[in-house]
């Protein structure tokens, strides 16, 4: 995967123990990610504990997203706001994890000209 603007990404990468975590710096606010993530699940469930959303996995799997609101970025006289995203999979494989992760992408991107 590659950076694209204010949304860089950081590549798939095996972790011991069967876990792997992405991060994602967002160029949205926490209130705009939450209203945008539930097309990500296509009707699935999850629940939110402040600052973090666990997702309603399969048995022997977990999916939990954090979110951290970070000072906006400043371009001249632009402003955008900041989201760190951290996105851990537990159990899943990297098939299921690159599938999820597409599907996240394809959501949250933004048309622009």
């Amino acid at each position: 995967m590659r950076g694209a603007g204010p949304n860089d990404r950081t590549p798939v990468a095996a972790q011991p123990g069967d876990r792997c975590i992405v991060r994602r710096s967002m160029a949205l606010t926490r209130e705009e990610f939450l209203r945008t993530f539930p097309s990500v699940l296509e009707g699935g469930s999850y629940l939110i504990d402040h600052d973090a959303l666990v997702i309603d996995s399969p048995p022997g799997t977990s999916l939990m997203i954090t979110l951290h609101s970070v000072p906006e970025r400043r371009l001249g006289a632009l402003r955008l706001p900041r989201l760190e995203v951290e996105i851990v999979f537990c159990g899943y494989n990297q098939d299921e994890r690159e599938g999820f992760l597409q599907r996240f992408s394809r959501r949250f991107q933004r048309g622009g000209g």
